[in-house]
């Protein structure tokens, strides 16, 4: 019987799988945010995965407004980001509670 490499899952809720774009405004200290077109990957209660095409540094302030009128609009920060290929990286981004608005 072979075994693989032991996995770890950081997170404590299930992720859904999301699909869909949004603009996201990025905003460190009291510098201008930027707005990008950011695609939707998945998302829990407590935060929200998506590709960029810039990275975005962990601790960076976000809106997130999605494309899809149904979707609610997200508030928070990034905690991570990692580059998956040349202008893509992989963000995870941890909504505030209660922030998400329609």
């Amino acid at each position: 019987e072979k075994r693989g490499p032991i996995t770890f899952d950081r997170r404590r809720l299930p992720r859904k799988a999301m699909k869909g774009h949004a603009m996201a405004v990025f905003t460190q200290g009291f510098c201008a945010g930027s707005v990008v077109r950011v695609e939707l990957s998945d998302g829990s209660h407590t935060g929200l995965g998506i590709k960029s095409p810039v990275p975005v540094e962990p601790g960076t302030s976000f809106s997130l407004i999605p494309e899809h009128p149904m979707m609610p609009r997200a508030v928070g920060v990034a905690v991570r980001c990692e580059k998956i290929s040349e202008g893509c990286y992989h963000v995870g981004l941890k909504t505030r509670v209660g922030a998400l608005a329609a």
